[in-house]
């Protein structure tokens, strides 16, 4: 395309010449190079081209005038596809409603939908997209039947499309020829591969394409000097599918440009005539009137389940939101974005997840070639406390087979998994590899700020969040590395405002809101914590940590029955989380149900190692185990969990001071004051050691008096004294505890 040099302005300035080294691909898989444009088709792609460049003044200049020149539907929802690629959502909205059938094209609906969601009126995108595909069938069937006699007046014709014989009402066959040939040659050109056209080019002769204010395209003859009649071999050759931006444009690189992926020109989307039956209307979504879909495209029947999604997700109706981005999947296995609103923001459990996974048809939606890849895509998108099996062959297949393991999303699932199983050092390096590849990896943060705080890395949390701050303050994950850092430091009251500024900018950041809990739950401030988790169960159903913070609240007010019912509704979402099956067995520890608390400490246990999680996470459940035997008097087994948590946690004075406490009730009196003083050691002035140490010397001072008495009665016998006379350095280093425990008994 050449722009012309003589300086005029609208369509004169544009020099009708010849496309040079250019093929067009014709509907039958033919080529055909060197046919010349008709002056609306090279507006168009000027429009395209300028759209492709993001000079989008430019591209609604030319747009304007073609939609002006020819009243052409496509070309209508091309200008507002220009308009809301600028950000004027409100021009393209008003472009898409002003279309006498806007109502009978569920691309229309769509883009119409998404912009006023763009100006934040959802009850009115509601009303467009509607609160079900089924409640649109229904719209589009009372349009089509309310608007037939309309569509007969505008287009001036009737007859049938079989015979293929129209007769006109106001004018003669001449004027429907030349109409035909017009309409034949260019009423798609700029379209797109995916675009809907009001005449489709393969049938030229199905009707006339609209001029200005309704009138025939053959009034504006005079203004636009059509090409010859294409021939049967030929009749799409310039057709937007075959040219979709410039004469070295491709339709990939169309579809680039286009977020919204459309129908092809192949299908006959708008009515053309009062003799297209309604029972045919290709417009419903009825499975035997649908027309066939692109092979690469996302069928618009999802798109527009997700962006009902999306409104009834800011009406807080989550339920309904949940069901319409399913329903977008299931529609569709290539609408990523429903599935991924899904898993982001834990509308689903765990195991729904699995379900839900195995439920989709790939197969039909990515096509035969693709579908293993994209199962194995989404399958590292799940979560990672259940069928840690099958994320593995997904990541395996992915990394090996595919040659994706440097891909920041698998090494994403990678960093997921690793945080699961409380590896942080890992997974901090796989986080600063995905960020090394893209900085702006903004899915990458949560996990590396989780990571610094774990790992008390201060100094690179102000670093990080001073680069977030500065160059993405939009973000919420900006405010909460800086939440982050001030809990890191231990400024509560700073980390908290910080927490509720990222979870304003984006209410559905389900860290922010978790940090803003956590700051309360710092401060001992159980009720506002409460109240702050409890926000965050509801925004995020599908989550069990929010129910489980909830539980611990409680539990540490004294709330056991409260917590256990907190415990128990997130253990119905997820059953294999270390943490949660430790608090459910505190929970019946303080409720002296022994045996079940000793069940769910071996449960967690036995949950980690299949995890694999790191071992030293989880030396708490050891200490919860041992002190559970201390309380059924198995004192040898209760030290030897202890002694497990001393080997990797030499310097924890609790366990010390447990394992005190073991050696006390076992009354091994001198191995208590021994454990007792190595707590003290370590923890100076702590009250409980302390005390428990005065009884132990108490208890050995006793002991020591009950020997002294039974020592006389025993020097009384000469055999019996020269017996204790040779054994006396052994009686003192190992038997005297076993002499005081008996005295005790």
């Amino acid at each position: 395309m050449r722009l012309g040099s003589n300086g005029s302005n609208g369509t004169s300035g544009i020099s009708r010449t010849r496309l040079k080294n250019s093929s067009f691909k014709t509907d039958n898989g033919s080529h055909s190079a060197g046919k010349a444009l008709s002056q609306v088709d090279t507006l168009r792609q000027w429009r395209q081209d300028a759209l492709m460049k993001h000079q989008y003044k430019t591209a609604e200049f030319v747009g304007d005038k073609v939609l002006t020149l020819t009243a052409d539907m496509n070309d209508a929802y091309w200008l507002a596809k220009i308009h809301f690629t600028a950000g004027n959502y409100g021009r393209a909205h008003n472009v898409l409603v002003s279309q006498p059938h806007w109502r009978t094209s569920l691309q229309y609906r769509y883009l119409a939908g998404l912009s006023l969601c763009n100006m934040g009126k959802w009850d009115q995108a509601l009303d467009i997209v509607g609160e079900s595909n089924d409640q649109i069938i229904a719209l589009e069937k009372q349009s089509d039947s309310d608007n037939d006699d309309l569509t007969e007046k505008q287009l001036g014709i009737t007859g049938s499309l079989e015979a293929g014989k129209y007769s006109s009402n106001g004018g003669n066959s001449e004027t429907r020829k030349s109409s035909e040939e017009i309409s034949g040659n260019y009423s798609q050109v700029g379209t797109g591969q995916e675009a809907e056209s009001l005449t489709p080019a393969s049938h030229p002769e199905s009707g006339s394409a609209l001029g200005p204010k309704g009138k025939s395209t053959i009034a504006i003859s005079s203004q636009i000097k059509p090409p010859p009649p294409p021939s049967k071999t030929s009749a799409s050759v310039h057709s937007l599918s075959s040219i979709p931006f410039s004469s070295s444009s491709s339709a990939a690189a169309a579809r680039a440009a286009i977020p919204l992926q459309i129908r092809t020109t192949s299908e006959q989307t708008y009515p053309t005539s009062s003799s297209t039956s309604p029972s045919v209307n290709p417009l419903t979504l009825s499975p035997t009137n649908m027309m066939p879909e692109s092979s690469d495209g996302i069928k618009i029947e999802a798109s527009l389940c997700f962006l009902r999604g999306q409104i009834y997700t800011n009406d807080n109706n989550f339920d309904k939101a949940k069901e319409c981005y399913r329903e977008a999947v299931k529609i569709d296995a290539k609408c990523y974005e429903a599935f991924d609103e899904l898993v982001t923001n834990n509308l689903m459990t765990p195991q729904e997840e699995w379900d839900f996974l195995k439920s989709l048809d790939f197969e039909g939606s990515a096509g035969s070639g693709n579908a293993e890849l994209v199962k194995a895509l989404y399958s590292i998108r799940l979560g990672k406390y259940i069928n840690l099996a099958e994320y593995k062959e997904a990541h395996s297949l992915l990394t090996d087979y595919y040659g994706l393991g440097e891909n920041p999303d698998i090494l994403l699932s990678q960093a997921d998994a690793l945080l699961t199983q409380n590896r942080h050092r890992e997974c901090l390096h796989v986080c600063e590899k995905i960020l090394s590849h893209d900085k702006f990896k903004f899915a990458a943060l949560p996990n590396y700020l989780a990571c610094l705080y774990e790992l008390g890395s201060r100094n690179r949390l102000f670093q990080l969040a001073h680069e977030l701050v500065a160059s993405s303050p939009q973000e919420a994950v900006s405010w909460q590395a800086v939440g982050v850092y001030y809990m890191v430091i231990n400024k509560i009251s700073e980390a908290r405002r910080y927490f509720s500024k990222a979870s304003m900018m984006n209410p559905y950041f389900a860290p922010a809101w978790v940090g803003f809990a956590h700051t309360f739950a710092a401060e001992k401030e159980h009720e506002q914590a409460i109240s702050a988790y409890s926000t965050a169960a509801r925004l995020f159903p599908g989550s069990h940590l929010p129910t489980l913070f909830l539980g611990m609240q409680h539990l540490q007010l004294g709330n056991v029955t409260l917590a256990d019912d907190y415990l128990a509704t997130s253990y119905n979402v997820c059953k294999t989380d270390p943490l949660l099956l430790n608090e459910m067995g505190v929970v019946y520890y303080e409720k002296r149900e022994y045996e079940r608390a000793e069940s769910f400490f071996l449960k967690a246990l036995e949950v980690a190692s299949d995890l694999e999680s790191d071992p030293k996470s989880w030396l708490a459940i050891k200490s919860n185990l041992g002190h559970v035997y201390r309380r059924q008097e198995n004192f040898d087994k209760s030290l030897t969990y202890f002694e497990e948590v001393l080997r990797v946690s030499p310097k924890d004075p609790g366990i010390h001071t447990s394992m005190g406490l073991v050696n006390l009730m076992a009354s091994r009196t001198m191995l208590a004051i021994e454990n007792f003083n190595d707590a003290l050691s370590l923890s100076p002035g702590d009250p409980i050691t302390s005390d428990l140490l005065k009884k132990a010397l108490q208890e050995h001072s006793r002991s020591l008096e009950l020997a002294t008495v039974d020592d006389r009665f025993l020097f009384q016998d000469p055999d019996l004294q020269d017996l204790v006379d040779l054994s006396d350095e052994d009686s003192l280093e190992n038997d005297e505890g076993d002499q005081s425990g008996m005295e005790l008994e």
